[in-house]
């Protein structure tokens, strides 16, 4: 397979190649094996996180700031627009900053998913749940219950869940790549460009070394 990293003002059929012969490639290489392992969390993060990197050439960039290049925003934008069609699971848009702030910033950033508290809503927490197998069973307070993927479910009576499926998130983020792909083959073949404009400002800037006040 092609390792052809990004670059300068890259063609329409240079971003499909870089998004299913380098990154998707590479992706799978490296994590295909985890989702049968029982680590949930480390898939989780690495699919997040390589999120942030496909989301940036989706949505663009600025050219104001570099280290807003990959934003929260992108990420549930990705999750908003392209998630749902390409899996046919809307609850994607609907749980876009859920999934982000949990599953990206938490174990990112705290080593656990986050846990949410808000009087406002129809439970005042909302914690976090893994699912191994979808549906798949999950402990509550009284016993155990049938979850399924991105489906809330009451745990406690002031607790509900937001139940992942690992298996799950894997394949729609792959399905999701490979729909940006698809996008960029279209527009192209439309004579459009928006997507490719986009690409190209996020690509761009990503294949020029940063400018830093370290020395050595």
């Amino acid at each position: 397979m092609s390792s052809q990293p990004l670059s300068h003002g890259m063609t329409h059929q240079q971003a499909v190649n870089f998004l299913r012969n380098h990154f998707l490639f590479n992706f799978c290489y490296e994590t295909s094996g985890l989702t049968e392992r029982p680590a949930p969390w480390v898939l989780t993060r690495t699919i997040l996180c390589a999120l942030d990197f496909i989301a940036a050439l989706y949505c663009g960039w600025d050219g104001t700031n570099r280290r807003q290049i990959a934003r929260p925003g992108n990420c549930t934008r990705f999750l908003t627009e392209v998630f749902p069609v390409a899996t046919g699971n809307e609850r994607y848009g609907q749980f876009a900053e859920h999934l982000y702030e949990m599953f990206r910033t938490g174990t990112v950033h705290q080593r656990n998913p986050k846990r949410f508290v808000n009087l406002e809503s129809r439970s005042r927490i909302l914690t976090w749940a893994f699912l191994q197998k979808d549906p798949g069973v999950i402990k509550t307070a009284t016993g155990e219950t049938l979850a399924t993927h991105l489906t809330l479910v009451h745990v406690a009576p002031d607790t509900m869940a937001l139940p992942i499926s690992i298996k799950a998130l894997y394949r729609d983020f792959v399905q999701s790549c490979e729909y940006f792909a698809e996008a960029l083959e279209r527009e192209a073949e439309a004579g459009g460009g928006e997507l490719l404009r986009r690409w190209r400002q996020t690509a761009d800037a990503l294949s020029k070394a940063e400018d830093t006040h370290l020395t050595w």
